[in-house]
């Protein structure tokens, strides 16, 4: 008998197209190990006549396999098989869905300004994970400990996929939660509670309202370069200049970066340790993408105004600023720091 906790935890199974049934069946086999239609029939609680149906289709779906033999017995194919081969094969769709939308799709002179608010704690929750999920490149983020324990996960596989991690804790984060975390996470911590705010790759970001009043319950949630901007700059100076470094960038040699003052921060850290730090930047300049690769040779940091970082290549050498950058030679899309660490 399953309690009403493994009964919640098993209804995701849903979202691979299981049946109630099928959840049942399947979840008896993965619970209670191999076994006879009979004991399956009892254990699961499903209607006699529907259980081989339900083989079936299970076995179509690749989640449970048969014995040969007179005396038929039924076991569960592993979730580290099953399961993630069909999330794997849910990532390609995806990918190949959004190429194909990309390549096809109407673009128009009109800019949309793309701002919504997100309501309630399991919405915020949700729209957290969902942006931490699709990363690529870089995540920005504070954090309260609770919210981030339930992100955990997520945050291990983007680590993982080489996403550059920047995270501002609060004071409700103890000694032995930060010990649990990551050394590669870029650590910040802050004596007291602040504005929940994650920026992803630069190209979204939300702050979560109710963090800074208990009287409200949503969040703010933008794709407009410039409402993006803005949160950047407030994180920047409210959130992340005032806290104190718990783990800095070099515990990686590779980083790749969106945001102009990141990538300061991360090249004056290498730079401590002297040796060459070389770089790829994509960005515009005049109007045009433009790739360089060469090596870094400095950085450049006006209060409130600019934060830049040259390269050199063969040809000659550039400064490279923010995304809205007006003073640098080029506009930041993306920068791959490469350091030997000794």
């Amino acid at each position: 008998m399953h309690t009403v906790q493994e009964e919640d935890l098993f209804s995701g199974l849903s979202k691979f197209g299981l049946s109630p049934y099928e959840i049942k069946v399947y979840t008896s086999l993965l619970t209670h190990g191999p076994q006879t239609s009979t004991a399956v029939v009892k254990n699961a609680g499903v209607p006699q006549p529907r259980i081989y149906d339900l083989f079936n289709s299970l076995i179509r779906k690749g989640l449970i396999e048969v014995s040969p033999g007179k005396r038929r017995i039924y076991h569960a194919v592993p979730i580290s098989i099953s399961l993630r081969k069909e999330v794997s094969r849910m990532e390609n769709y995806v990918d190949e869905l959004e190429k194909y939308v990309e390549a096809t799709k109407v673009h128009v002179n009109s800019k949309i300004p793309y701002l919504w608010m997100v309501e309630g704690e399991k919405k915020i929750n949700e729209k957290i994970n969902s942006m931490i999920a699709e990363s690529r490149n870089e995540i920005i983020m504070s954090l309260s400990i609770g919210r981030l324990r339930s992100s955990m996960n997520l945050i291990k596989a983007a680590i993982e996929r080489g996403v550059t991690i920047a995270l501002v804790l609060f004071s409700d984060a103890s000694e032995e939660d930060i010990r649990t975390l990551s050394k590669d996470i870029v650590l910040k911590k802050r004596d007291a509670g602040a504005a929940e705010v994650i920026m992803v790759d630069r190209k979204e970001g939300m702050i979560n309202v109710a963090s800074m009043r208990k009287d409200t319950g949503y969040a703010l949630y933008y794709e407009e370069d410039e409402l993006v901007h803005v949160l950047n700059y407030y994180f920047y100076h409210i959130l992340w200049v005032p806290s104190v470094y718990l783990n800095d960038f070099i515990r990686m040699g590779h980083r790749r970066i969106c945001t102009a003052w990141l990538a300061c921060e991360a090249i004056e850290s290498y730079q401590k340790d002297g040796g060459e730090i070389t770089g790829e930047v994509e960005g515009m300049m005049n109007d045009q993408k433009i790739r360089i690769k060469g090596v870094i040779i400095g950085t450049k940091r006006v209060p409130g105004i600019s934060h830049t970082f040259f390269i050199k290549s063969e040809e000659r050498t550039y400064s490279v600023g923010g995304k809205t950058a007006y003073l640098e030679d080029i506009k930041l899309h993306q920068v791959n720091l490469s350091k030997k660490l000794f």
